[in-house]
């Protein structure tokens, strides 16, 4: 799948929300995140980071699996797992 950039110019998103998912579309495919390796590449706190990953899963950017302080994500770009 392309790399749909469509993401950047949701109005709904923070810069911050664009630029975490960014981030994550930019890994190679089928990379899962772990919350503290977000944290790692991030030079906001961990509290910023859980709300914005919380924004993009609810706006349907974001997959999680996993528990309340442990989880994994995946990029998804227009209901399809970004690869």
């Amino acid at each position: 799948m392309k790399n749909d950039n469509t993401y950047l110019f949701d109005r709904s998103l923070s810069y911050r929300e664009r630029g975490i998912l960014a981030t994550m579309l930019a890994m190679p495919p089928g990379w899962r995140y772990e919350l503290e390796e977000l944290v790692g590449l991030s030079a906001t706190g961990r509290g910023d980071v859980i709300m914005a990953v919380k924004r993009l899963k609810a706006a349907g950017y974001v997959r999680t699996e996993g528990g309340h302080t442990s989880w994994a994500s995946t990029p998804v770009l227009k209901g399809k797992v970004a690869a």
